[in-house]
């Protein structure tokens, strides 16, 4: 969950890009999507989203893990564990 104007949104996005590209390489049922907190306001009230960015990992529709910050390191290791 983001934004497209935050500065620690903005840096932590090629480094989640980058993420998402080495778990699909490793692992084809992980999927990563970015919800602009703008325009899903809804979706990311639903989450409980109240800093940006904000990580949530999910397992079987349910929230596993959650990193608030732009913290991407400690977002792939939520993620591994939960491969």
């Amino acid at each position: 969950f983001s934004t497209s104007w935050g500065r620690p949104c903005r840096a932590a996005l090629p480094l989640f890009s980058a993420l998402a590209e080495k778990c699909a390489r490793a692992a084809a049922h992980v999927s990563f999507l970015r919800v602009d907190v703008e325009e899903l306001d809804d979706v990311a009230g639903a989450a409980g989203v109240v800093a940006m960015p904000t990580f949530v990992v999910y397992r079987g529709g349910a929230p596993v893990a959650t990193v608030v910050g732009a913290f991407v390191r400690r977002v792939e290791e939520e993620v591994v564990k939960w491969l």
